[in-house]
């Protein structure tokens, strides 16, 4: 065990950017805080790599209140991509990660290779890293089994409410799109980044309405105005896969009428309908 000891507040991005660079393992896992793991969870996800000579491995996350009570589970029943990735499977791939950077096991050479490392010092951080390490791997593969254990904690970072950090999600989603510019593969994985804008504005919305006592039409403006500035493909057909009809009417109503939006979730809310476009979509995506 080596402790590495910060004489300041890096956030999570910049204490696993120095774990990184100290390792010295053929791979490399990350554990959050307040969670735990299956005592047999990287025996599994390291046997099931060298059994497979991929790149990176998940498995199964569930979701622990405080009273020890399981509140979900996300454990993949559709594999989109399973061992070494061909080049047309990749937007599935990239699809397929899970947002999460615990639960994972990465080769250590991927990283260094391409440089990959999470952004410091924001909100969000391991999206933005899930998708590069997704756009690099070789190969992926997944252990149905939940070995990772999140504890849901009502007052961490993320979860606490009437904070405005969920608008960090734009400015990951920002880079990412940037990465995929400067690296020449935005027109390549055109429908992957529609897809994946579409539904990183969509729960940056979501998110920011569930989590406010007294939310503001203002926000929402935001997003729907870098929404609209951005061209969104109501026939992608990974938005109509995975977002379905009423998902890509809640998008398209956001961009293009926010304030329609704006009035059918208050109204939605203070009928206490569980109706609303995306609610279990966005909430399945929501970080702890």
């Amino acid at each position: 065990v080596v402790v590495i000891d910060l004489k300041e507040n890096v956030r999570q991005g910049g204490a696993r950017n120095r774990g990184i660079e100290i390792a010295r393992g053929e791979y490399i896992g990350f554990v959050d805080a307040d969670d735990w793991v299956d005592l047999r969870m990287f025996e599994k996800l390291y046997n099931k790599a060298k059994e497979t000579k991929v790149e990176v491995v998940s498995c199964g996350l569930d979701y622990i209140d405080s009273t020890n009570t399981i509140s979900g589970a996300n454990i993949k029943t559709n594999l989109l991509v399973n061992g070494i990735i061909h080049e047309e499977q990749r937007e599935l791939l990239l699809i397929g990660m899970q947002n999460f950077a615990a639960g994972n096991l990465i080769r250590k050479s991927l990283l260094f290779q391409h440089s990959i490392r999470f952004p410091e010092q924001i909100f969000y951080e391991d999206n933005y890293f899930n998708v590069v390490v997704g756009l690099y791997a070789n190969g992926y593969t997944y252990v149905f089994e939940c070995l990772y254990h999140i504890y849901i904690n009502p007052d961490s970072t993320t979860r606490r409410r009437n904070t405005t950090h969920v608008s960090q999600r734009i400015t990951v989603l920002k880079m990412i799109l940037n990465h995929f510019q400067q690296q020449g593969y935005s027109k390549k994985y055109h429908k992957f980044l529609n897809y994946y804008t579409a539904l990183t504005l969509y729960l940056c919305a979501f998110e920011y309405l569930d989590r406010q006592d007294m939310p503001s039409y203002h926000f929402i403006q935001k997003i729907h105005l870098y929404l609209h500035s951005y061209r969104i493909d109501r026939c992608n057909p990974y938005l109509l896969k995975h977002f379905g009809y009423r998902g890509t009417l809640a998008v398209w109503l956001l961009r293009h009428l926010p304030k329609i939006f704006w009035h059918s979730w208050i109204l939605s809310n203070r009928l206490h309908l569980n109706t609303w476009p995306l609610m279990h979509l966005s909430r399945k995506n929501q970080k702890s």
